[in-house]
């Protein structure tokens, strides 16, 4: 600070002024320093008040308030997202339907299977008119996943696939570099990459692990995460390669819809993310 500034202010250069801001209560101080070998102390004090956390659990009022705010911004990020995304379908000439609504005609009903997952039912109730005809409790997002890579996909199939992987895009940590990420999800995803590596020749991709390995056959159908619980999350990597899969299989195929510059445009827009502002 200036001289002119130290007297336009009318503050003396030999005072010292500390503040101590602490959760529950504020500290200052006043410190006289004309003598450096003994300085004066003119004045302290401290305010204190009532500690903004819950009495049980002594978690910060505001934290249900974060932690809904970013919720919300998670939502809104995925509701562009696939609005891209189904845009981006029509464009290429998967489906010929209004992509405002969703993936699919609209009010497409499908019976209570339990094996399918509710979230899927949600997407494949709107596009169930435009698959094959087949049972629908053997028809998953999952299913033509894995079908992507053996057998060429009609285009509301590979929107399906392609959207449930947009949708479901899986772990990427925005934590800069050195930073730490949540370990039992580190340990998830590890472990689901190393089946891969481990049997190159039995399972490809993501999810082919997750439809076959008998460690997942065991979940009885359950293909999601529970609370605290991340056995069935991906790395953005791992499904970064099923769709690159998916995409160069179909290509062997004889597709003529899973085009190079389809893919490029599907891989931007599911798999860009922005930082935590």
């Amino acid at each position: 600070m200036s001289d002119n500034t130290l007297k336009s202010f009318k503050i003396k250069e030999n005072l010292t002024f500390g503040i101590d801001l602490g959760l529950a209560s504020c500290g200052w101080a006043v410190i006289d320093r004309k003598d450096p070998n003994a300085p004066d102390i003119l004045a302290a004090g401290s305010w204190c008040f009532n500690t903004p956390e819950e009495d049980k659990t002594r978690k910060p009022l505001n934290q249900n308030r974060r932690e809904k705010r970013l919720l919300r911004r998670v939502i809104r990020r995925r509701r562009q997202r696939m609005q891209n995304i189904r845009k981006l379908f029509h464009q290429a000439g998967l489906f010929e339907f209004d992509p405002d609504i969703s993936l699919g005609t609209e009010g497409t009903k499908l019976p209570n299977s339990k094996k399918i997952d509710p979230e899927d039912r949600e997407i494949l109730g709107h596009i169930g008119a435009y698959l094959r005809k087949e049972s629908w409790d053997n028809l998953s997002p999952w299913i033509l996943r894995t079908r992507g890579l053996d057998v060429r996909l009609s285009g509301p199939e590979l929107a399906v696939a392609l959207g449930h992987i947009a949708k479901h895009r899986g772990f990427k940590s925005n934590a800069k570099n050195g930073g730490k990420e949540d370990s039992s999800i580190k340990e998830a995803y590890n472990a689901v990459a190393k089946i891969i590596e481990d049997n190159p020749q039995i399972y490809r991709t993501f999810a082919e692990v997750l439809t076959q390995h008998p460690d997942y056959q065991a979940h009885k159908g359950r293909l999601r995460n529970r609370n605290e619980i991340y056995d069935c999350t991906p790395s953005r990597d791992l499904l970064l390669k099923e769709v690159k899969e998916i995409f160069d299989n179909q290509r062997d195929l004889g597709s003529k819809i899973a085009t190079p510059t389809l893919e490029q445009n599907f891989i931007h827009i599911a798999f860009s993310q922005k930082g935590l502002l």
